[in-house]
């Protein structure tokens, strides 16, 4: 049996080798939390780091193939896939970018823009959110 949302193994009464499934645990979890990518990628990097994170583009190739959307973590020398999950969130290092996945694809996450004033202006901007603060 496995969780439902990022697939950790749970241990078994009696398993044999139970360090496998906790270290293996430890690496999605490494991954997951607060989960980073390094780029966004349709092919493998010539050379990856261990431990690096790659979201797979739109046209992959390769050992990408087939994994469009995937998380591509690569480790212990090859890469592990990971399929996304509806409202998973990710930030992209090289374009300093939040992304959330919805609806099939991962959609760019824009901040409003907000302003912190004293008293609210006598004509107000077009699309700015205010937050007034008590003096």
């Amino acid at each position: 049996m496995m969780t439902k949302r990022i697939g950790l193994e749970y241990l078994e009464v009696n398993q044999s080798q139970k360090e496998v499934t906790v270290n293996e645990a430890f690496n999605r979890l490494d991954l997951f939390v607060g989960l980073t990518v390094d780029n966004i990628v349709s092919s493998p990097p010539s050379s990856a780091s261990e431990g690096t994170a790659f979201l797979v583009g739109n046209s992959p190739t390769g050992v990408f193939s087939g994994k469009k959307n995937y998380i591509a973590h690569y480790l212990n020398g090859a890469y592990e896939f990971y399929e996304p999950f509806a409202g998973m969130r990710l930030y992209v290092t090289s374009t300093k970018t939040d992304y959330r996945y919805l609806e099939g694809t991962w959609l760019k996450v824009t901040e409003p823009n907000i302003q912190v004033v004293d008293a609210l202006p006598t004509s107000p901007a077009s699309g700015v959110i205010y937050m007034v603060t008590e003096s």
